[in-house]
């Protein structure tokens, strides 16, 4: 009983070491297991920017033009020498300065001014909503154009089409032609003027005839 129990205890012990030696090393590592649940980790990448969502163009100039930029407020001359009828006399300011700091609305004086209803002088206060844009409108930059992108000049397309190629050469071919007409005119006058001469050598010749026959 005794040298059972002594082999069953050394089994027991040479499985331990067994299982030691073949798993001792190999700690588990967390984000291992963590990785063989989820799947690998696809690294993500922050926005660059945010995406702008006020346009000068449609929310922010229309509201000016109704309530600011007309004839004895902010327009050219106006007080201040404020100008907000157009984006670049609004983002230059008047004699104070810019009253827009893109990027900073609570340095700008044009949402002072809008916010404690001082502007528009001798009408009703902006109501909440177009406050906000104001202020959204300076927090994305204060941008000009569409959606807040900056205006792009428009290029002109250089590449010719099969149409204007007809075109330009029927227009050559118009020239070619006038050309032609003015060649042939010339050739008609130079003629003319052959005929002419003919005429005038036939009437000598009448004429020495005519004296010949009076001799």
């Amino acid at each position: 009983m005794f040298i059972n129990t002594q082999r069953f205890f050394l089994f027991l012990l040479f499985a331990a070491c067994s299982l030691f030696s073949i798993f001792g090393c190999d700690s588990v590592n967390p984000s291992k297991i963590l990785e063989d649940v989820t799947g690998p980790r696809t690294p993500t990448l922050a926005a660059s920017s945010a995406v702008t969502s006020v346009s000068f163009q449609n929310d922010i100039l229309p509201i000016l033009t109704a309530r600011c930029a007309f004839a004895g407020c902010h327009v050219a001359g106006g007080p201040d020498n404020l100008d907000f009828s157009t984006y670049q006399t609004l983002k230059k300011g008047g004699e104070d300065g810019p009253v827009v700091i893109p990027g900073n609305p609570d340095e700008s004086d044009i949402i002072e001014e809008i916010v404690s209803g001082r502007m528009p002088p001798g009408g009703p206060p902006l109501t909440d909503a177009q406050i906000q844009l104001f202020i959204d409108w300076i927090n994305e930059g204060a941008m000009d154009g569409q959606l807040g992108q900056p205006v792009q000049p428009i290029e002109q397309n250089t590449l010719i089409d099969d149409d204007d190629r007809e075109d330009d050469d029927d227009d050559e071919d118009d020239e070619d032609d006038n050309e032609d007409d003015e060649d042939d005119d010339d050739h008609d006058d130079e003629d003319d003027e052959d005929d002419n001469e003919d005429e005038e050598d036939d009437d000598r010749d009448d004429d020495n005839d005519k004296d010949d026959e009076d001799d």
